[in-house]
């Protein structure tokens, strides 16, 4: 796919997603939302998530954290913190039993912002939804080419990115 069709893909559903749900802080939605479809898309090209841009989406993440004052931020401070190590010890898991990587680490880094964003509960749904999308297209992508879908590989980035960004307005 070209670059500037799938960059034009991501804004419209980033867009299309703020419409949905109306955030109130412009200039953090604009910030926050910049730096995820970048890491989808590059997540998307290159099966790779950049440390500066998960650091960029964290101290974003934080600074709103910092201004927005959420009535739970204990929640939130939570969430940057246990869904790493989730995804650190399934991670861990599933390369030990399998031999293989299943997960990349860029995944587990990716997930202390969007957990910061959206909060320990509230990431359940992030999680779910990101699982439930990529799941779907597999299974699509796997009819269309008559391929077996566990000889695909999918970057899971975009999808964690598209619904953090989804449930954080959400929340809103």
């Amino acid at each position: 796919m070209k670059l500037g069709l799938l960059i034009a893909i991501h804004i419209s559903l980033y867009t299309g997603l703020f419409w949905l749900f109306p955030y109130r802080e412009l200039g953090f939605a604009l910030g926050i939302g910049s730096v995820m479809i970048w890491i989808s898309v590059w997540d998307m090209l290159t099966f790779e998530i950049p440390d500066s841009a998960t650091a960029m989406l964290a101290l974003l993440a934080a600074a709103w954290l910092w201004f927005a004052r959420p009535v739970m931020i204990w929640d939130h401070i939570a969430g940057g913190v246990i869904w790493p190590l989730l995804f650190w010890g399934i991670a861990a898991l599933f390369e030990r039993l399998r031999g293989e990587v299943g997960l990349g680490f860029g995944d587990v880094k990716l997930m202390l912002p969007i957990g910061l964003l959206c909060g320990a509960l509230a990431s359940v749904h992030v999680v779910l939804i990101a699982s439930l999308a990529g799941v779907l297209l597999m299974g699509i992508n796997g009819v269309l080419r008559r391929d077996r879908v566990e000889n695909q590989a999918l970057a899971l980035g975009p999808f964690l990115v598209a619904s953090g960004w989804a449930v954080w307005l959400a929340l809103g």
